[in-house]
């Protein structure tokens, strides 16, 4: 997506970038941590509930 920069993006420090992509990437794995033991969780839940499943 080529989209064309404005002077204010253009203006910004490469670090500035490159720490705001590092704290992206992290809140996203965090993000994606919590949802696969949220799922897991809701999994144990089912089998205990179901015999029929164990």
């Amino acid at each position: 997506m080529g989209h064309a920069q404005t002077s204010e993006e253009r203006a910004r420090p490469a670090w500035f970038e490159a720490t705001l992509g590092q704290e992206m990437t992290n809140g996203f794995f965090r993000v994606l941590a919590q949802l696969e033991h949220a799922v897991a969780v809701v999994r144990r839940r089912r089998v205990q509930a179901d015999p029929v499943l164990q």
